[in-house]
């Protein structure tokens, strides 16, 4: 079975571990079309309005170096890619903590059209994929 060709015309992933860029910048060198940055995506320079789909999966809370707020946390992280995203994008999410990301996505029921939820389990934990649409 030949490998599937996925239709675009620029990827970037970010991330903020070194090693984890290292490999990705080593796997993919010879796909021009994709950019690999160190950097943190709610701190980053993409401009407003530029981007087609983001698919991530942001902090679960359960490591004591995560130690923060998630609440805080994912509200920042939806009304950043909110700005990136263009009109109609898309976001994909795998989040650990359904309950406190359902009463979240509330507030941005103007800004986010619920398009998706699958519930699973991810190394026996609870989680959920999200996938929204900006509006």
């Amino acid at each position: 079975m030949g490998k599937k060709k996925i239709p675009f015309t620029q990827i970037i992933a970010l991330d903020e571990n070194p090693n984890l860029i290292k490999k990705l910048k080593f796997r993919f060198a010879r796909h021009k079309s994709i950019t690999i940055i160190q950097n943190n995506i709610l701190n980053s320079n993409l401009k407003p309005d530029s981007v087609n789909k983001i698919v991530t999966d942001p902090p679960w809370g359960y490591f004591a170096k995560q130690n923060m707020n998630l609440f805080n946390f994912y509200q920042k992280m939806l009304t950043v890619f909110w700005s990136l995203l263009k009109r109609n994008g898309i976001l994909v999410l795998l989040i650990g903590n359904r309950d406190l990301f359902d009463k979240l996505l509330l507030q941005f029921q103007n800004q986010y059209q619920l398009l998706n939820q699958y519930n699973i389990l991810v190394s026996g934990k609870k989680a959920s994929v999200y996938k929204l649409k900006k509006i």
